[in-house]
Order: structure tokens, then C-alpha cells, then sequence
């Protein structure tokens, strides 16, 4: 499939409005911006000279916001092989071993996977998913009559993304309550970055990461799918699986490059299964300060492995306590 480039968009940082240049690139171009040229420059002499990196001028990913780029152009070079927060922060939440091996790792696409990526266009992208999610028809493909109505229909959809019946369902009901909850929570929202992908050096190396809700000086909103949606769950969920050190770290990329300082980290999380609903929930001052703290943990332990080719796993203790709970 090719994907044609999008348009520059252009923020007024002072004002957050918008408008989109008419012209087509030829290649992805980040929003103008006005750079912190201390924060650039400091993180800038912690990298290699352009000369001495493996990619070359053509193929490099330049700093700064790309709120129009598609995601499959965002998961392919130059950009995959930028750390993201996915390996990175494995450091601050397993061990650097963890980290490298999420890197180097082939991701299998799961049911699972592919169902969030389906709730976050509903949610998110609805005129989107309404066009590129659709249920095939049920036909025996073992039957010669069955080969050929399903080749028909591939043919009417080629860059359809295929879910069962029941996943469509789940999905647009799960976007529904997602965008209720916007709605009645954040009005403005519909105005906010969606799916914005971002380059950044802020951490002392060139890292990448895709937004699903933000806007510059005002918030940065993660959406994340659950099966158990209760206080208890999500607390854990939040700092254990490393979604707070995430958002800090998206913030960071995100103050950088657009030059604001943006107060509000949320989460937004839907319940894919019954009863399904969704709430937003906001990072407290002080989980804000953990959370950079999380996120700088992760970044520097990725910056000092990667300078000393070394990848430790997490230091296991040779004895255990019990739990104060059993």
C-alpha cells in the first residue's frame, strides 16, 4: 500500500490553534516549532556526529512533530529503529535485559493486540475505523464457490483490516463509551493531536513515540484497554506495567519539540469486556514527579547499556520473605 505523505501542521504554542499548509512534501515534515535551543543542544552533544551514525541524511528522522504521519510509515525505517518507550521502559520496570530483548524482539501481533488497535481507531479515529475495519462475509473457502466469493470480496477491500463480527462489536462499543467520556470530561478534545508520532533527543538519545491524545501545554492522554476495570487494578496497572514512567516520558518528547510545558498526564481506560464502560483518570503532582523520575530512570539506563554493550538482567535475591498480605 503506498502511503501518501500528510501535510505539515503548523501550532502556535501560545495560542494551540491550527492551521494545515496546502502543499504536499515528498517526505514527512514535523511541525514548526520553537525550539529550546539549551534542552536541544544538551541533549544534541550526547549523540554521535551525524557522519558517524549508520543512516544517512536521506534517511534520518529529524526531531520535532509529525501529527499526520500513518502508523504504518511510523512502525517501518527510518523510524522503527529509534527506541520507544515499549523496550525502554522495560529498564525502569524489568531489567536492561528485558529492555534489549523487547528491541530485538519480533512482536506477534495477537488477538489481543489487534484488538486494542481496533478500540483506539474506534475510540479515537471513528470515521477511520468505520472505513478500514470491516467483517468479511462467512463462506466455506474449502468449497470452489467459497474460494471465489472470498476472493471477490478481498478484492472489493484490499486495505481492509479484517475482525470477526463480535471483535467490530467490541470495538465500536468500546469506542462509544471512550468518546462519552471525552465528551462529557474534555469537550475540547475533538481539536487535540490524535495519533501524533514524535522524534525527540530530550533523553540524551534519538527516540521516537506515538501520542494517542495530546495537546501541547495542556494534557497528554494514554488510552489503555482492560479487562478489570476497578481503583485497585488500575493503580497497580498504571506503575507496574510502566503506563506513568510512559506518559512522563511522552511529555517530556512532547515539551521538547512543541516548547510548552504541559501540566495534566491521563489515562484513559476502557473495560473490553462486560460490563463495558470507560473513565479518565489524572496523574496527581506527586505521581507526576515519580513519574518523571521513572521515566529519566528508564531513558538513562538505556543510554549507559547501549554505551557499554551491556545488558543486565534484574538482580534476583537468593532468599525471599513472605508477603506482609499472606
Amino acid at each position: 500500500m503506498t502511503h501518501h505523505t500528510p501535510s505539515p501542521t503548523f501550532i502556535d504554542t501560545g495560542r494551540t490553534e491550527r492551521r494545515e499548509e496546502t502543499k504536499m512534501s515528498a517526505s514527512p515534515v514535523p511541525i514548526s516549532i520553537r525550539v529550546d535551543s539549551k534542552t536541544r543542544d544538551k541533549a544534541q552533544a550526547l549523540l554521535p556526529a551525524v557522519e558517524d551514525r549508520p543512516e544517512t541524511a536521506l534517511e534520518r528522522v529529524d526531531p520535532g512533530i509529525y501529527p499526520d504521519l500513518p502508523e504504518p510509515v511510523y512502525r517501518a525505517a527510518p523510524w522503527a529503529p529509534l527506541p520507544s518507550w515499549s523496550s525502554v521502559g522495560k529498564c525502569a520496570t524489568d531489567s536492561p535485559l528485558h529492555a534489549r530483548h523487547a528491541a530485538d524482539g519480533q512482536t506477534v501481533e495477537t488477538d489481543a493486540m489487534r484488538l486494542g488497535t481496533a478500540i483506539h481507531m474506534a475510540a479515537l479515529e471513528p470515521e477511520r475505523f468505520a472505513a478500514e475495519y470491516v467483517v468479511p462475509p462467512k463462506v466455506d473457502r474449502r468449497t470452489k464457490a467459497g474460494k471465489a466469493q472470498w476472493a471477490e470480496w478481498v478484492e472489493a477491500h484490499p486495505s481492509a483490516a479484517h475482525v470477526t463480527a463480535e471483535q467490530h462489536e467490541t470495538a465500536t462499543e468500546c469506542g462509544e463509551h471512550a468518546r462519552a467520556v471525552l465528551d462529557r470530561l474534555l469537550p475540547g478534545w475533538p481539536m487535540a493531536m490524535r495519533e501524533a508520532s514524535i522524534c525527540s533527543d530530550v533523553f540524551g538519545v534519538r527516540g521516537r513515540a506515538r501520542l494517542d491524545l495530546c495537546e501541547p501545554g495542556e494534557y497528554v492522554i494514554d488510552l489503555k484497554t482492560t479487562h478489570t476495570l476497578t481503583p485497585r487494578h488500575i493503580e497497580r496497572a498504571c506503575w507496574d506495567r510502566g503506563y506513568a514512567g510512559q506518559l512522563a516520558s511522552y511529555r517530556a518528547m512532547l515539551d521538547c519539540e512543541a516548547s510548552t510545558t504541559t501540566p495534566r498526564l491521563g489515562i484513559l481506560w476502557v473495560q473490553t469486556t462486560a460490563p463495558r464502560f470507560a473513565a479518565l483518570t489524572w496523574l496527581s503532582d506527586d505521581y507526576q514527579r515519580r513519574a518523571d523520575q521513572m521515566a529519566r530512570k528508564a531513558w538513562g539506563l538505556w543510554v549507559e547499556c547501549e554505551s557499554a554493550g551491556v545488558w543486565a538482567p534484574p538482580a534476583i535475591p537468593a532468599y525471599i520473605d513472605a508477603p506482609g498480605w499472606a
